[in-house]
């Protein structure tokens, strides 16, 4: 019996390490790799939507119902914020706005940007490498995408 009881310490104490360790790569915008954590984790591997978990309150629920009470219920946009196809077409962009862009000032963003992956799948720490750490090829994307 104590043993069984130390088992439920030691298992707690490891949620917990883990928690720590998901929580710190996700506050650092490493989504990717926080979820590969967590694979590499899983001693179940990964969770069917119709499988029982406990709850906050202790009860047991699927997946499915744990994860739609954290989604946000999803609201319509305020239209005032949408441009029309008729409003894009009257906004021709000045192209001294962009004369700034150049390879320079996409490495000193790339170095500033904190993020995790958007759609690219890179992350901010990966775009900083990307565009700073193999010059003429650095050099050469950064100009690219200025271009």
């Amino acid at each position: 019996m104590f043993a069984g009881a130390n088992d439920r310490t030691s298992s707690s104490k490891n949620n917990e390490q883990i928690s720590r360790t998901f929580s710190k790569l996700m506050i650092l915008g490493k989504t990717k790799s926080a979820l590969q954590f967590l694979f590499r984790k899983a001693e179940e591997g990964v969770l069917k939507l119709d499988d029982h978990v406990p709850s906050k309150e202790g009860t047991l629920c699927t997946v499915r119902e744990v994860l739609q009470e954290l989604h946000p219920t999803g609201k319509d946009p305020n239209h005032e914020s949408l441009l029309s196809s008729s409003c894009q077409k009257s906004l021709p962009f000045d192209p001294v706005l962009f004369e700034a862009l150049d390879g320079t000032l996409i490495q000193q963003v790339a170095l500033r940007c904190r993020g995790s992956a958007g759609p690219t799948g890179l992350d901010a720490h990966a775009w900083r490498r990307m565009c700073t750490s193999f010059k003429q090829a650095s050099w050469n994307l950064c100009s690219a995408i200025a271009g």
